[in-house]
Order: structure tokens, then sequence, then C-alpha cells
């Protein structure tokens, strides 16, 4: 099973960066076939998004937006 979502609704529609979730027994498949792809999403780009996520501010930004939309 994959799983493939992107940071649109969560961050900024801005933000065209997405990510794809499959097993540890696919990833050598992955590569073999998608390798000869190029990323699209500049490189700061992805360094200030796993910052984001390492640091936990990703996860408060999260629970801010609930918060917020549970009391409208």
């Amino acid at each position: 099973m994959l799983y493939l979502k992107t940071f649109t609704h969560t961050i900024a529609p801005s933000m065209r960066c997405g990510y794809l979730l499959l097993p540890s027994g696919r990833y050598r498949e992955y590569i073999e076939k998608i390798r000869f792809y190029s990323c699209t999403v500049p490189v700061f780009d992805q360094y200030v998004l796993a910052e984001f996520i390492e640091s936990g501010e990703f996860e408060r930004h999260l629970s801010r937006v609930r918060r917020m939309l549970r009391k409208k």
C-alpha cells in the first residue's frame, strides 16, 4: 500500500511539496523505476520543511489550526 500526500492543506497552498510513504520492501523497486525523475521542489524549501517537522513546530502548527477550526 502506498500513501501519497501534500502539504498544501496543512501549511499553505503555495507549498508545492508532497511525500510518499511505502513499505520498506518496496523502496528498492521504487528507486529503480523512478530514479530518473528530477525533483521540482527547491532544496532550500525541502530543508526548511524538514527543520519545521523535526523541531516539532509542524505538530504545534497542526494543533493550533485544529483548535481554531473547532472554535468556528
